[in-house]
């Protein structure tokens, strides 16, 4: 990820969680996300999820971290 994008990104979504690549099946991961967090509160590049709430950031990495 660009400095650009990187500084866009996090500006809007301050928490992040950069997940490990042998973690596991990224699309269960974004299931998750989907199913758990209201739209417009996360978004994702890679294997990086941003959060604009702490507490949905430490629910997810309590989960998938």
């Amino acid at each position: 990820m660009n400095d650009t994008w990187n500084w866009k990104i996090k500006k809007l979504y301050p928490h992040w969680i950069t997940l490990n690549p042998g973690r596991g099946d990224h699309e269960a991961v974004k299931a998750f996300v989907e199913e758990n967090f209201t739209t417009g509160t996360y978004t994702w590049v890679g294997l990086t999820f941003f959060f604009k709430n702490h507490h949905d950031a430490v629910f997810f990495a309590l989960r998938w971290a």
